[in-house]
């Protein structure tokens, strides 16, 4: 039963419907670790009436209390963390009022911890048991990096339903929608270079450049695209094509007639849709070297 109280001319309900949506456990050297929740429920909650717990072998040990003036609207993402400024100055922070600077957090672990929502009586809303190894294998250093959740409707403790923010998004994506999101027609790492530098001089080594992709879905298309330093596109390798679930294209380093491009950054453009018109766009850069 749905339980709500007034709160300055606004409906407030009992804080059930919050989740745990993206932690950042391993911040930067002389960073600060950030929990960011969303309420998935139709009327706003109060943070009076949460706490982030502490786990200790198999109890909850300790509650830290959240600011009780503080609301999150329905929809809405808020990020607790002890320097606001210092998560503003290394993220793109699109929302800074709904960062909330907290006096103390549990100590998250850089290599693995347990995230508690709670409520006064310690018992538990929502419960994130984390570690390293569920980043993208691609990543090298997961410093600075977040982990996101993918989809509201799955559990919380579904690893699978866990990745790492999107480079695209600058590693985190406090106080707004996940980068990662399962609304996400691809993950960034489902498309892959065989380098980002192409050679195209017939000695044999990279003389190729291959785009290999793994998709989820098998109904999406793509148009697939090299453009020069100024924004114009040299070349077509893909054209409202259908991707299905996995391949593999290549380019050869010539423009769409058939010329040798000439050699410095170019710009790769996946943009990939689906029958709902269901948009997504992800760029990288390649330098050609002939």
């Amino acid at each position: 039963m749905l339980i709500m109280m007034m709160v300055a001319g606004m409906a407030v309900s009992q804080p059930s419907e919050m989740r745990i949506s993206e932690i950042l456990f391993n911040p930067q050297t002389g960073g600060s670790d950030f929990v960011e929740l969303y309420n998935a429920g139709s009327v706003a909650v109060s943070l009076g009436d949460l706490y982030l717990g502490r786990w200790k072998t198999d109890h909850v040990d300790k509650l830290y209390a959240l600011k009780a003036d503080h609301t999150v609207g329905a929809g809405e993402y808020v990020v607790l963390t002890t320097d606001a400024a210092d998560l503003v100055s290394r993220y793109a922070v699109e929302y800074a009022a709904r960062i909330v600077e907290v006096s103390a957090m549990p100590a998250y672990g850089s290599s693995q911890g347990v995230v508690l929502l709670c409520l006064a009586d310690s018992s538990v809303v929502e419960r994130l048991d984390y570690d390293v190894s569920m980043h993208c294998p691609l990543i090298a250093d997961a410093a600075g990096v977040s982990l996101e959740r993918r989809s509201f409707e799955r559990p919380s403790h579904d690893r699978g339903n866990w990745y790492s923010a999107a480079s695209t998004a600058g590693f985190a994506t406090p106080t707004y929608a996940n980068s990662q999101s399962m609304e996400m027609l691809f993950l960034e790492h489902d498309f892959s270079l065989s380098s980002d530098i192409l050679s195209p001089d017939a000695d044999g080594y990279q003389d190729l450049l291959d785009i290999g992709y793994t998709l989820q879905r098998p109904d999406l298309m793509a148009n697939i695209s090299f453009a020069d330093a100024r924004g114009r596109v040299v070349r077509h390798l893909l054209r409202n094509g259908s991707l299905g679930t996995h391949g593999v294209l290549t380019w050869d380093g010539t423009d769409n007639s058939g010329a040798v491009c000439r050699r410095g950054n170019y710009v790769l453009l996946i943009e990939v849709y689906s029958p709902r018109s269901e948009r997504q766009i992800v760029k990288r850069k390649v330098t050609l070297i002939p």
